[in-house]
């Protein structure tokens, strides 16, 4: 599964995004239905999403939280700061935080969460590792329609990303577990063999 990810936008809000590559002082992410191009940002932007609570919050006036909400129909929703300051049933009158005019708006609780606690991530939140492709397989493993070839494999190895690089002929792995590398190098081969495989069975079914 892609890894989440909030990155804060430049008016403060934090909007959903998933990793696709990992560098020494910047991250590169993805956002939903490409409302922003895939972008590069500093480590500094960018949080993991706060654990599910394992009962619904109760919010109280005068508590900072955080309001899923948009600016306009052009963007994405984000998680806005604000505070409570009022509530009606299910119903809860929250002031936004950060803006020179004060702006209100009266929304749904399903919409709220407490304030996250999550820290910036940094270059230690995750281990990025690259795995030599068998040139017998690199031109398989380029076709668009062989990217679902390695679910299997990134489950096994506890990864959380990877994606074959046709100008390498590598795969990019990405995990937030330390011991993954020494896992996918121990089950490489076994990954390339099943591989192979596909393609022989393809390849006899094309003969048919």
């Amino acid at each position: 599964e892609k890894l989440l990810v909030e990155v804060q936008g430049e008016n403060g809000a934090y909007y959903k995004a998933f990793v696709t590559n990992v560098f020494e002082e910047e991250i590169q992410l993805a956002f939903e239905h490409d409302w922003q191009p895939e972008s590069r940002f500093p480590f500094a932007r960018v949080r993991l999403p706060p654990p599910a609570p394992p009962t619904p919050p109760e919010f109280h006036t005068g508590q900072e939280i955080e309001v899923y909400s948009r600016a306009s129909d052009q963007e994405s929703c984000g998680w806005w700061r604000a505070i409570v300051k009022m509530i009606k049933g299910d119903f809860h009158v929250v002031e936004y935080l950060g803006w020179e005019t004060t702006y209100t708006e009266i929304v749904p609780s399903d919409r709220l969460r407490p304030k996250s606690a999550e820290p910036c991530i940094t270059n230690d939140s995750f281990f990025k590792f690259s795995l030599p492709v068998p040139r017998e397989l690199q031109e398989f493993c380029a076709d668009e329609k062989a990217g679902d070839i390695h679910n299997e494999f990134m489950k096994a190895v506890d990864a959380v990303h990877i994606k074959y690089c046709e100008d390498k002929g590598e795969l990019t792995v990405i995990s937030r577990a330390a011991n993954s590398r020494k896992r996918a190098e121990m089950l490489q081969d076994m990954h390339y063999r099943n591989i192979s495989q596909k393609i022989g069975r393809a390849s006899c079914r094309e003969r048919v």
